[in-house]
């Protein structure tokens, strides 16, 4: 049966037989002395340290670094040429991610604003769907697209202040409460965020176009559509993507 033991971690004489390393010193080496017998003062005391490098990963650093050094060292002719244009494409690359970091910087603020935002809950009307400190994300345009649905949680007013309800019923619905349960148009609507046991009492309303009824989660706290009626569709202001951990 194989062992289950894991391999001892390469020792640098290990390393010296590993062909990755091998590969990595031979072109450290090519990098530092050209050919010739030995070069610069750099280059040759990184290609001394090499041997010291225990890992796939470290060597081809390394090497890497060793390549840069000699390219420095040799800054003239063809070398200086090349250190150059190598300094030019990394420049371009900065300047590249720079601006790209910038766009998705920019992007992010205005998806923030208009598109997605982060809503502070301070209320328990909500609960337990949402507790009272809760964050949670609200779409700020689709909502508008595809219209609100029964059972969706919407936000109404301005984000920073915002009311937080869950639609019960649509324009043209009859709704009404009977043995605790809400009907919608003459069916019990179900309810599976509410907490066992709650018991909700209403009024019986038909809700006028352009309006919708809401209700908090909450039902025995909750400030909602049972007291001060429905609420118009243009009031609402975002719609419940998801929520957030504290």
């Amino acid at each position: 049966m194989p062992s289950s033991k894991p391999a001892p971690p390469l020792t640098p004489t290990a390393a010296g037989h590993n062909p990755v390393r091998r590969a990595a010193r031979a072109v450290l080496r090519w990098a530092v002395r050209r050919g010739g017998d030995r070069g610069g003062p750099w280059g040759e005391a990184v290609l001394a340290e090499f041997d010291e490098v225990t890992t796939d990963a470290e060597a081809v650093r390394w090497a890497a670094g060793g390549v840069w050094v000699s390219l420095r060292e040799r800054s003239t002719g063809a070398g200086r040429w090349v250190v150059t244009a190598a300094s030019w494409v990394t420049a371009t690359w900065v300047r590249r991610a720079t601006a790209g970091v910038l766009v998705v910087a920019l992007l992010a603020a205005v998806a923030q604003q208009w598109v997605l935002t982060v809503v502070y809950v301070p209320s328990w009307s909500m609960s337990p769907t949402i507790d009272a400190g809760q964050r949670m994300l609200v779409d700020r345009v689709a909502y508008r697209v595809t219209g609100v649905d029964v059972g969706d949680v919407v936000v109404l007013g301005p984000v920073d202040r915002a009311w937080t309800m869950r639609v019960i019923g649509l324009p043209g619905d009859e709704l009404t409460c009977l043995d605790g349960l809400v009907y919608r148009n003459g069916a019990a609507l179900d309810e599976p965020y509410l907490p066992a046991g709650t018991y909700t009492e209403c009024t019986p309303v038909t809700v006028p176009a352009g309006q919708v009824f809401l209700l908090g989660d909450h039902r025995d706290g909750a400030f909602d559509s049972r007291h001060d009626g429905p609420w118009r569709l243009d009031d609402i202001t975002g719609r419940m993507v998801a929520r957030l951990p504290n």
